[in-house]
């Protein structure tokens, strides 16, 4: 075992699922494809991952995740410790995506920690943190801890890489209001038709209320273009860079 398969075992727990690709553009640096994929293929025979063919864009993929066998490779090597077996992608195209936008965040200036939805879920101590409860009770896709002066805090991640329903999104982002912890909600849509029915279904659901919009949006390709920095927007106009 190399100190690269450890990492690819810790780097496929933060985000459930990762695509060869992926692997090979954040773990290996880069290499030939076909060198990934040998090694993949011995670690997957040997039971430290799993392979798992999706469907991303109408074509086949070849993602991976990390077994039960690769997780107590790691746990020791864990910042906090996990309860229960590795939680398997249910939405493999969204959770890959999510490698994407977490790898900029990562790297951004105010950002100082990244937290993913697995991690939040799979990790004891924050269901019973005060400050990332809140996170794990939502099922948020994310925590991204911020610095503000001489306070540390955290937001919310989301992601939709499809439409939901106009009923779903209200319910979603009622909740994320009635938990007043959460100071704001950076969401990322795949598409600005998505970002218009979300500003829709805010629009109603501070209706009448005495509450400033805590939802900031931006698109995907904007997130992932390579600029220094990333600009969300919310229903006032107001504009939070990252």
């Amino acid at each position: 075992m190399t100190s690269r398969d450890y990492q690819l075992f810790k780097f496929l727990f933060r985000g459930r699922i990762a695509t060869i690709e992926q692997i090979n553009r954040y773990i290996f640096g880069g290499i030939r494809l076909q060198t990934v994929g040998r090694r993949l293929n011995r670690l997957s025979e040997k039971g430290y991952i799993v392979k798992t063919p999706f469907v991303m864009d109408c074509k086949a993929k070849l993602a991976y995740q990390v077994s039960d066998k690769g997780l107590s490779e790691i746990q020791s090597q864990l910042k906090y410790q996990v309860k229960g077996r590795p939680r398997k992608s249910d939405s493999p195209e969204h959770d890959v995506t999510l490698n994407d936008i977490r790898y900029v965040l990562d790297k951004a200036e105010k950002a100082l920690q990244v937290l993913s939805e697995n991690e939040l879920q799979s990790c004891e101590e924050f269901s019973g943190s005060q400050g990332l409860k809140p996170f794990v009770d939502l099922n948020s896709d994310g925590a991204i801890q911020l610095k503000k002066d001489d306070e540390h805090f955290y937001v919310a991640l989301e992601y939709d890489a499809s439409e939901k329903s106009h009923h779903r999104y209200v319910e979603k982002i009622g909740s994320y209001y009635r938990h007043s912890s959460v100071p704001a909600v950076l969401y990322i849509c795949k598409s600005n038709h998505i970002r218009k029915v979300l500003k829709k279904a805010e629009t109603e659901v501070l209706k009448g209320q005495d509450k400033k919009p805590k939802f900031y949006y931006a698109t995907l390709s904007d997130v992932l273009d390579g600029s220094d920095q990333m600009s969300f927007e919310n229903l006032s106009g107001r504009i939070f860079k990252l």
